[in-house]
């Protein structure tokens, strides 16, 4: 456990079936989804039960270039499943899981995740999200995280070290060799060669981490940890018509620095965001004290640390894109000190 708060919650484990064919056991698939923003390579299908309609996630590693790089051999949406930390997420958020599968495979694991099929989700694209609903779902994610800091309670989930490192040169390139034809490792690389360039003083710092992260990983388990969703971005998140905030897609769960989960949400939605990302820190962090949170003795070392954190998982993309986002990114990133 990181930090010195503490957090338990009595888990009551979800049994797993040990198969696509058990978990759909008597249910009509509708066919495959056309889904704009599943780049991961990853299947979906819409499946109806009893009337009400589903959608199936596969996820392979054969198929799934993020399990890949993340290096996602326990099957850690299943976990997160199984483990039942799931039916403690505050009741303002629908997770919409009903159930998963897991089985074994060549490489550790494949799994397969049930969900309702929800309405509200922000649709695909480069739209601003409103105001109103951009700071519901940051509140959320403050609720989220002061819900559960302090707990780590389950084995099993997406250690810090890969999420950090799940799109280094030295992963880009394995995943190069995997399959020749995938384009994302080529941007990756470029991009970090496009950042070493760009931002040279920050180089000095980042490059090294991504060949050995540890000493980031020691700093920020220096603040208190809390259970995280892990990809906290637009195309995830949504309103019900009952007001609770949608959050599906749990590829990525796991404990790590709450304010590392927010500057993701400032880093992937960059041209959504209808406020400025220190706007954003402000609501975020005002959110956590109406949830119950002190982040006074930590906050700002967790901030800055999280900061350093994208640009280690995402400094080669902010690279390619340049311009006052890459600008924002490098000063801010270059303020941290391991």
């Amino acid at each position: 456990m990181s930090g010195s708060i503490e957090n338990s919650f009595d888990l009551q484990p979800n049994k797993l079936a040990g198969s696509v064919e058990e978990l759909l056991r008597g249910v009509d698939v509708a066919g495959e989804i056309d889904a704009a923003d599943s780049r991961s390579g990853a299947k979906l299908e819409r499946v109806e039960i009893d009337g009400e309609k589903f959608v199936l996630k596969r996820i392979s590693w054969s198929q799934d270039w993020l399990m890949r790089t993340s290096d996602d051999t326990a099957g850690w949406t299943a976990r997160a499943w199984e483990s039942g930390i799931m039916s403690h997420i505050p009741d303002s958020i629908d997770h919409t899981t009903v159930g998963a599968a897991r089985w074994a495979s060549a490489e550790g694991a494949d799994t397969a995740v049930l969900m309702r099929d929800v309405v509200g989700i922000v649709p695909d694209g480069d739209s601003v999200v409103p105001l109103d609903q951009h700071l519901q779902l940051i509140d959320r994610m403050a609720e989220l995280h002061a819900h559960f800091l302090g707990f780590s309670g389950v084995e099993g989930l997406m250690p810090l070290e890969n999420r950090l490192l799940f799109l280094s040169p030295n992963v880009a390139k394995k995943e190069l060799e995997y399959d020749p034809t995938s384009q994302i490792p080529g941007f990756v690389i470029e991009g970090w060669k496009q950042f070493a360039e760009k931002a040279p003083e920050l180089s000095r710092v980042v490059l090294p981490l991504l060949d050995d992260v540890s000493p980031l990983v020691k700093a920020m388990q220096e603040t208190p940890f809390t259970f995280m969703h892990g990809d906290w971005k637009a195309t995830n998140l949504g309103t019900s018509e009952d007001g609770r905030t949608i959050l599906i897609d749990w590829a990525f769960p796991g404990f790590g620095p709450g304010c590392g989960e927010l500057v993701w949400y400032l880093a992937l939605n960059a041209a959504r965001n209808p406020q400025s990302k220190e706007e954003t820190i402000s609501v975020y962090r005002n959110a956590l004290e109406r949830h119950g949170v002190d982040g006074a003795p930590w906050f700002d070392r967790q901030l800055e640390l999280a900061i350093l954190g994208v640009m280690v998982q995402f400094g080669w993309e902010k690279a390619l894109g340049g311009g006052d986002e890459f600008k924002w990114w490098n000063k801010a990133a270059r303020a941290t000190r391991l």
